[in-house]
């Protein structure tokens, strides 16, 4: 077999705390629940699982948050990218307030998770803060904001001047806060959860990738290069570093990517002049800008699109250009690291819930809002089993649909995002 990946895969996995010890799986082992994926969903799911007294052995191919959960920008924001009323115009009345209802409070069910198990992880609860660029954004950020308000979210429309305070830049027309939100290291977080999963009572297991689904009876067998499980349920929790183990699953999905760049920390009295209250920022753009802090004092920049080698050099100017647009007061800034990962979209930005065969569940398609909607869908499809599938679940229950032309989508968005950063920085 290949040496174990060690490198870093983001900042925070450099900054977290260490890694539980979760040795690669060998042998063979019988289990009531087998998670694929160590991850928000899957590890919310086998903490749920394993407080209950269910047996339940997560394998994972690389390391613990090796894929989006470690490289996540770490915003905990409540609900999906469209706000509560477009839900409801996309799902229908019913089905969309219940994915309302259940990933509003996405925020307080990671939270609780942080307080109860002590998860040391940078959390902040200043709330977040939705930037709109002009007039008209600013418009739909207060439609947001009755839609979200309507629902019992705690979130205020800020007029440009409030805006900049809160910022430290004048760039934007307005903004809401939402003071239910918040930031944390996603890494560290996705590490305590295996902490407390391990705790419970559940396997997990690194090192350890899944070769082959198979069922045997009322069962279900999987395959890894040392051993096999063989379980009655089976949740897949890889969203957007889903492969090719479950046919067509794959296929669902259109790869996009989101990179992020760390400067070296920044003196106290600079990182006053900015977000000085702690919150985590993204604005309007189609080609968004998202700013935060770390608690190093890194001011951490990102957008969407690929930092691979024949993109790198361009998004680097593109960070440079971003603060020296937003925060010229800073001057040259110096970089300590950058970092991508992959987001699972869906045609129409919704989340999907599969039951794919008897016994086998996946949640797939966050849609870049990884964090909150994980942590609760990992633990709901834990509920639904546990309930021995019956119960309400917070997303209709559908069958994968392949996207026409993916491949092609996927490289349209990415160099569309190129395109509007090249525009970004010519203005």
């Amino acid at each position: 077999m290949s040496a174990p990946e060690t490198r870093p895969v983001s900042l925070w996995d450099k900054t977290a705390p260490p890694p539980p010890d979760t040795p690669a799986f060998e042998g063979e082992r019988e289990c009531d629940v087998a998670i694929v994926g160590a991850g928000f969903t899957g590890l919310s799911a086998a903490l749920t699982l394993a407080e209950s007294g269910t047996s339940v052995t997560v394998l994972e191919a690389v390391r613990i948050g090796q894929g989006g959960s470690g490289r996540n920008a770490g915003l905990v924001n409540p609900g999906m990218w469209y706000h509560p009323g477009e839900v409801v115009d996309v799902l229908g009345e019913e089905a969309g307030e219940a994915l309302n209802k259940a990933f509003g409070s996405g925020p307080g069910v990671v939270f609780e998770l942080i307080e109860r198990h002590g998860i040391e992880c940078e959390l902040t609860r200043s709330g977040t803060i939705y930037l709109g660029i002009n007039d008209k954004a600013v418009a739909h950020l207060a439609e947001r904001a009755e839609a979200m308000n309507s629902r019992g979210g705690n979130v205020e429309l800020l007029d440009r001047t409030a805006t900049a305070a809160k910022t430290g830049t004048e760039h934007y027309a307005g903004g809401l806060l939402d003071r239910d939100a918040g930031t944390i290291n996603p890494m560290a977080y996705v590490r305590g959860l295996a902490t407390a999963a391990l705790k419970a009572g559940a396997n997990v297991h690194s090192g350890s990738p899944v070769t082959a689904i198979e069922q045997d009876g009322a069962s279900w067998v999987l395959t890894t290069p040392r051993g096999k499980v063989t379980a009655a349920q089976v949740i897949l929790a890889t969203n957007g570093y889903t492969d090719a183990l479950w046919p067509g699953l794959q296929q669902e999905i259109i790869p996009f990517y989101f990179c992020q760049f760390a400067t070296k920390p920044l003196s106290e009295n600079v990182r006053q002049t900015i977000l000085p209250e702690r919150q985590g920022a993204w604005d309007s753009r189609t080609a968004m800008n998202m700013f935060r802090f770390d608690a190093a004092g890194r001011l951490i920049v990102g957008t969407v699109g690929s930092i691979a080698e024949d993109r790198r050099s361009f998004r680097n100017r593109w960070a440079e250009r971003t603060l020296e647009k937003l925060f010229p007061h800073l001057g040259e800034v110096e970089w300590d690291y950058q970092w991508m990962g992959q987001i699972a979209f869906t045609r129409d930005h919704m989340p999907r819930l599969h039951k794919l065969a008897p016994g086998v569940m996946t949640c797939i398609g966050y849609n870049g809002r990884g964090i909150g909607p994980g942590t609760v869908m990992g633990r709901t499809m834990a509920e639904h089993i546990l309930a021995g599938g019956k119960g309400e679940l917070p997303i209709p229950v559908t069958q994968p649909q392949t996207v026409p032309f993916r491949a092609v989508r996927a490289s349209y968005y990415d160099i569309g995002a190129g395109v509007l950063q090249l525009g970004q920085m010519l203005r």
